[in-house]
């Protein structure tokens, strides 16, 4: 049987703190990080530099409702039920209305990005040339 982060983790709804969405937003630092998954509020401070994605993929969901994003990589395990049993602070039923900023929807201007092509295929050209006279030389 999988976690799920939608059934309750300690007793039932009520007996879990509440969390206004002022609150949650206003933990949106590296320094003091909370994220909401499910209705459910998380201290991820401390666990920034440990968790397996990085600590920027969590600061990133600091103070908004990560629970879209949380689905997308599937986290069923029973390591990730007893982390988030520790980091939970409580439940939120307002959504936040801070979004979060991603940079895959982010356009990127053409001319960038023709850039961006041009100097790595360069680097590329340049690396096997390099690499073609120190074989030819040695």
């Amino acid at each position: 049987m999988t976690w799920n982060p939608r059934r309750t983790i300690s007793g039932s709804d009520a007996d879990l703190r509440r969390v206004t969405r002022q609150e949650l937003e206003a933990h949106s630092s590296r320094e003091d990080a909370w994220t909401l998954i499910h209705k459910r509020v998380y201290n991820v401070t401390d666990f920034l530099l440990v968790h397996p994605g990085g600590a920027d993929v969590l600061c990133q969901y600091a103070g908004v409702d990560a629970t879209e994003e949380w689905e997308l990589v599937g986290h069923n395990s029973k390591k990730v039920a007893h982390t988030m049993r520790e980091l939970l602070v409580g439940v939120c039923e307002e959504r936040p209305t801070r979004e979060v900023k991603r940079a895959s929807m982010v356009p990127m201007d053409d001319a960038a990005h023709t850039w961006s092509f041009e100097i790595g295929l360069a680097l590329v050209v340049a690396s096997s040339f390099l690499l073609g006279c120190y074989l030819f030389l040695t």
